[in-house]
């Protein structure tokens, strides 16, 4: 498993393509939060060619991350999948070899949902009901109500 995926420049300015499908360490994420971590290898499939002296890398990715259930406040694993499609002007690479590893956290780190619960639908969450406040229909009605608005 590897924390990088480099793409090689040499074969690509010539007119070639390179495809990958590999499988990048959970580390690729510098995430340092107490309620998300990532603990599974990224998988990472997607293809990389050069137009116009632009690198144009195009990826699917899907990783694991590990949450805290908002309602039981158990540890659940929480799907990402992400697409993705980059274009840097050659120009602005230094060397011969280009990492996209970054660009494939910073995507997935997008897909990361605000909370998450066990199974899509804690089991637990009947256990916690009779604690929420029962919505009323009418409240927004009633808050409203003798409010003049200009």
């Amino acid at each position: 498993m590897e924390e990088t995926l480099t793409i090689a420049l040499g074969q690509l300015i010539t007119g070639g393509q390179i495809n990958f499908d590999e499988q990048l360490a959970p580390t690729i994420f510098d995430v340092d939060e107490a309620e998300l971590a990532f603990e599974q290898a990224v998988h990472l499939t997607g293809e990389a060619y050069v137009v116009d002296g632009n690198l144009v890398v195009s990826f699917s990715s899907d990783a694991t991350a590990k949450m805290v259930c908002a309602v039981c406040n158990e540890w659940c694993d929480v799907p990402l999948r992400s697409k993705g499609c980059h274009t840097v002007e050659l120009a602005d690479i230094k060397g011969d070899n280009w990492d996209i590893a970054q660009f494939v956290a910073q995507e997935l780190l997008l897909e990361v949902p605000t909370y998450a619960e066990c199974q899509g639908s804690c089991p637990h969450r009947d256990d916690i009901e009779k604690y929420l406040r029962k919505s009323d229909e009418n409240s927004l009605a009633v808050a409203l109500e003798g409010l003049e608005l200009e």
